[in-house]
C-alpha cells in the first residue's frame, strides 16, 4: 500500500474566480488550491500536521452542497465524499453486523422480567415461585455478503486516499460481486432494517459504489474542486446566524395604480447574508453582516453599500419595535491573511454620503482561522464590533 505523501504543492487562488480544491495524483503527490487569504503552511511542517491541514480543508469542501466533480454528469472515478464517510463509519462501528435477540424459557442470559411476569407461575402459601423464567440473549451475526462488500470498498479507499487519513485496511475478501450486484445486495438489506446507524453505513457504502469507477481507481488523479467558494465563505460567517432572517429584509413588489393593492407578479427576494441576535452577553445588539469573498484590498461597491444600509435601517426599525434599546451593528466581512491576529477592523467605514449616522464597518478575518476555528473567529468579530459601539 502507498502510504506516504511524496510532495505537496500549495497555490492561492488570489482572484476568487478559480476553483479551490484538493487534487491527489497517482504517485500520492498532492496539489492544494486554497481560497483568498489562506496562510500556507511552512515547508518544514511535520507530515501529520500537514495531513491534518489538508483533511480539514477537504472536509470543508465535502460539506458544501454544490461541489463540482470531474466529468460533471459522468460517473466519477472516485467518490471522495462517500469514501470519507465509509472510513468514519468503519472506525466508529467496525464491520457491519446484524443483531438477533432471542428470549427463551429457562435459558442462559439476562432475565426478561416483562415476559416472565406475564407468564403463569407457581403459588405456594400465597407467594409466587418463579419456575418459568424467560431469559434474553443477544447474538451478533455477520451479514457475510455486506461485510465482504464493505471490506472490498475499504481496501479500495485505503489504497487511494488512506495515506492522507492515516488509514490502512488490508483484509481482502474473496468476493466475485460486480457493482450492480453489490448495489442490489445493499438495497435488499436496507429494506430489512430500521436502525439509523446501520442505515447510514449502508447508504454511505451505496453512494461510494454508485459514484465510483472501480476500473479506473489508481490510474488517474482523484480530486474534489469547488468554484464558488463565496458560498462556503457565507456559510462560515453565518455560523451564529438566526433562522428566519428573511423577516429582517424589506419586502418589495408591484402594486396597482388604481387600487394600490399588490399585483401577482413574482419578485425574486433577497435576504441579508447573516443576522445575529441574542448572542451570549451581547443581547442588546443585532448584527447585520454581509460576507464578501473579494480579493484583498478590493471592497464592496456603491450598490453593496446602498443595499447594506437599507438592510440596517429596516432591521433597526424592526428591532426597536421589539425593544427600543436594541442597537444594530452593520458590517462587511472580507478574507485576508492576518496570521495570529485573526480579526482586523479597518480604520475606515462605508456609508452614504448624506447620512453620517449609518456606518458599515469593514472587517477582515483570517481565512485559515475562520476555516479551522469558525466559532472562535466569528465570536472575536462580534466582540471587536461591540467594543467600537460602547
Amino acid at each position: 500500500m502507498k502510504n506516504k505523501m511524496k510532495k505537496v504543492n500549495f497555490e492561492i487562488c488570489e482572484s476568487g474566480k478559480e476553483n479551490v480544491g484538493v487534487f491527489i495524483e497517482q504517485d500520492n503527490s498532492i496539489k492544494v488550491l486554497l481560497p483568498i487569504g489562506y496562510r500556507v503552511v511552512s515547508e518544514d511542517i511535520q507530515s501529520e500536521e500537514l495531513k491534518k491541514e489538508i483533511r480539514t480543508f477537504l472536509k470543508l469542501l465535502c460539506k458544501s452542497a454544490d461541489i463540482e466533480y470531474k466529468g460533471e454528469k459522468q460517473k466519477e472515478e472516485f467518490d471522495i465524499i462517500s469514501a470519507i464517510n465509509v472510513i468514519e463509519d468503519f472506525l466508529e462501528y467496525g464491520l457491519y453486523k446484524q443483531v438477533q435477540r432471542e428470549c427463551k424459557l429457562n435459558s442462559k442470559g439476562r432475565i426478561n422480567w416483562k415476559r416472565t411476569i406475564n407468564t403463569p407461575q407457581l403459588y405456594i402459601d400465597g407467594k409466587m415461585i418463579y419456575q418459568n423464567i424467560y431469559k434474553e440473549t443477544i447474538n451478533y451475526f455477520a451479514q457475510k455478503e455486506i461485510q465482504d462488500i464493505q471490506k472490498y470498498c475499504l481496501n479500495q479507499i485505503s489504497d487511494t486516499i488512506g495515506f492522507l487519513f492515516d488509514f490502512s485496511y488490508n483484509l481482502k475478501p474473496n468476493m466475485e460481486f460486480n457493482e450492480t450486484e453489490m448495489i442490489d445486495i445493499i438495497n435488499k438489506e436496507l429494506k430489512s432494517i430500521n436502525e439509523d446507524i446501520k442505515t447510514k453505513m449502508l447508504k454511505d457504502l451505496l453512494d461510494f459504489i454508485a459514484n465510483t469507477n472501480f476500473d479506473k481507481i489508481g490510474k488517474n488523479k482523484v480530486y474534489i474542486k469547488y468554484k464558488l467558494f463565496e458560498h462556503i465563505w457565507q456559510e462560515l460567517v453565518d455560523v451564529f446566524g438566526i433562522k428566519g432572517k428573511e423577516e429582517y429584509y424589506p419586502k418589495a413588489g408591484y402594486y396597482s395604480l388604481e387600487t394600490d393593492e399588490e399585483v401577482n407578479i413574482t419578485v425574486n427576494s433577497q435576504i441579508p447574508d447573516t443576522i445575529i441576535k441574542n448572542y451570549k452577553n451581547y443581547e442588546e445588539y443585532v448584527f447585520v453582516l454581509d460576507a464578501k469573498y473579494y480579493r484583498i484590498k478590493t471592497f464592496p461597491n456603491e450598490y453593496d453599500i446602498f443595499k447594506q444600509i437599507r438592510y440596517g435601517q429596516y432591521a433597526q426599525n424592526k428591532v426597536q419595535k421589539e425593544n427600543p434599546n436594541l442597537k444594530v451593528i452593520n458590517a462587511f466581512i472580507l478574507p485576508n491573511n492576518l496570521g495570529q491576529k485573526i480579526v482586523e477592523i479597518q480604520e475606515f467605514y462605508a456609508r452614504l454620503e448624506e447620512n453620517k449616522n449609518e456606518k458599515i464597518y469593514v472587517v477582515y478575518v483570517d481565512t485559515k482561522g475562520l476555516i479551522h476555528n469558525t466559532k472562535e473567529v466569528m465570536g472575536k468579530v462580534i466582540e471587536e464590533l461591540v467594543k467600537l459601539n460602547k
